[in-house]
């Protein structure tokens, strides 16, 4: 059995108005993340080799940001460093099967951008375009990180009516990142970006008076 573990949580965020429509803030965190029993002993039946040793993962970030609104509108931006140590990533160990291991770091510097747009009450189109650029150091080593693509974005159109039918339609892209292959010599094959869509319908009902 693994032994008993325990990780320190901590977050402190400074936020600042500039106006009353524009305000900056500045976050500091620090938290982990336990490897699950799939991840340590399973994951797939006969095709990922146990590692009972496999630590928890902690990652600290410095996150820099800031808001403008207006009467319909929002736009956000945050810059921000993240650094995981012990990090867990698959590898291929030959003959067709993975293991997850502990890396001594990885860094992930990104961009974050969101703007938002509300022309009605019950109606939202919002865009987001999150840009990373994860980087693995271990052991003098130093590559891109597994299965971190290189790019998130996200575009959506809500309508969320006080009652009657209402959606969401939204896609998805997923930028280009390295995934672990044991088909490939370094290891690791360069996986292309991809789309999907998401739609969602529901109903509310009105409240019914007191």
């Amino acid at each position: 059995a693994s032994p008993a573990r325990y990780a320190v949580a901590a977050n402190l965020r400074v936020a600042r108005d500039l106006s009353r429509d524009a305000s900056v803030y500045v976050a500091a965190s620090r938290r982990s993340r336990f490897p699950s029993l799939r991840e340590a002993y399973s994951g797939a039946l006969g095709r990922f080799v146990p590692n009972p040793d496999l630590k928890p993962e902690r990652q600290d970030q410095i996150e820099v940001g800031g808001a403008v609104v207006g009467d319909r509108w929002r736009l956000e931006t945050a810059a921000f460093l993240g650094r995981l140590t012990d990090g867990i990533e698959r590898i291929a160990v030959g003959e067709g099967r993975y293991q997850r291991v502990n890396r001594t770091e990885i860094d992930v510097p990104g961009l974050e951008l969101i703007a938002a747009w509300q022309p009605r009450h019950d109606l939202e189109a919002r865009l987001q375009h999150t840009v990373l650029d994860a980087r693995v150091e271990n052991d003098g080593e130093e590559r891109a990180a597994e299965d971190r693509p290189l790019y998130l974005s996200r575009a959506s159109v809500a309508r969320r009516p006080l009652a009657g039918p209402g959606g969401l339609l939204e896609a998805r892209l997923t930028g280009p990142r390295w995934s672990a292959d044991t088909t490939a010599d370094s290891g690791l094959r360069r996986l292309p970006a991809g789309a999907t869509w998401h739609a969602r319908a529901s109903w509310r009902w009105e409240d019914a008076p007191a």
